[in-house]
């Protein structure tokens, strides 16, 4: 593994620790199946982009905070 993965994996695992403390288990997995859903649909695709992001955002938002 090149180093510019390496460090791209160890930001991505910071930004997730950031986010842990005190976040319930059902919270998490209703994040991380917002975001399976969408890597599940796209076969071809290896990464999301944006619009992927603010689609995942969105209908997080409209299906667990009510807006």
């Amino acid at each position: 593994m090149d180093e510019a993965t390496k460090q791209k994996r160890k930001e991505a695992l910071e930004a997730v620790l950031a986010i842990l403390p005190g976040l319930k288990y059902y919270e998490w997995a209703m994040i991380a199946h917002q975001v399976k859903v969408f890597y599940e649909g796209r076969t071809t695709k290896v990464e999301l982009d944006g619009s992927d992001i603010e689609l995942i955002r969105r209908n997080f938002t409209r299906d667990h905070l009510g807006s």
